[in-house]
């Protein structure tokens, strides 16, 4: 077996969005001072479980508060930032549909 050039471990944090389907849109988010729009989600804090860590970060954005998260369906290694980020978009699904989101200024600018 060849022995790899980089032996070094990912060292960096990781990122969860959540890829939500309601009335048939897609959920998109603005960050506060920021110009692209994403999925909403965050980073995963130290020795949180990833589900519960964007269950939190869905509650602290849009206060969804009834939501079942689904399997990952997209990874990515981004190695433009320090530290790098691994990113993993999962498939979200609202419990109740007819939930309210609401948009706390300090987190976020919009949702459309």
């Amino acid at each position: 077996m060849a022995k790899a050039e980089n032996q070094i471990h990912f060292l960096g944090e990781i990122g969860q969005k959540a890829f939500i389907v309601k009335d048939n849109k897609v959920l998109m988010v603005q960050g506060t001072g920021e110009k692209y729009w994403d999925f909403p989600g965050g980073r995963l804090n130290e020795g949180e479980e990833i589900e519960k860590g964007l269950l939190r970060e869905l509650e602290e954005e849009l206060n969804i508060t009834e939501a079942k998260v689904g399997r990952p369906f997209f990874a990515e290694v981004y190695n433009i930032s320090k530290p790098p980020k691994f990113l993993l978009i999962y498939r979200v699904t609202l419990t109740n549909p007819d939930q309210e989101f609401t948009l706390p200024p300090e987190e976020l600018s919009g949702f459309r």
